[in-house]
């Protein structure tokens, strides 16, 4: 979080399933003046599990979520009601990655700068 508030954008790639968790992010900024927007990423429960197997079988692979904690942060998974709806935005990740990027450069363009 060094960076926020200085002018520098910061992408934070987290969980945050709990409005706890989104809450004591926005506390950790502090009285940064920096704009926060979420994107909140959603695929069906079966692609994920896919993904889930598929990621369990690559050698040195860096993620610890196995498909019960999938299913658990699922379950416990609270919306983000208190975000506002111009701070947030639903991105399917079911579509090719070069559409997922241009989706979140019109969602961050349009909140920081506008329809211009």
């Amino acid at each position: 979080m060094t960076h926020c508030g200085e002018g520098v954008g910061v992408i934070v790639d987290a969980t945050f399933h709990r409005r706890s968790e989104r809450g004591a992010f926005r506390r950790g900024l502090g009285d940064r003046q920096a704009p926060l927007l979420f994107v909140e990423c959603r695929a069906p429960r079966e692609v994920l599990l896919d993904r889930i197997r598929r990621r369990e079988l690559e050698p040195g692979g860096i993620s610890d979520a196995d498909a019960e904690v999938m299913l658990r942060q699922l379950a416990e998974f609270e919306p983000l009601e208190e975000v506002p709806a111009v701070a947030r935005t639903e991105l399917v990740t079911e579509a090719r990655p070069i559409e997922l990027v241009a989706e979140v450069e019109d969602f961050v363009d349009r909140s920081l700068w506008g329809d211009a």
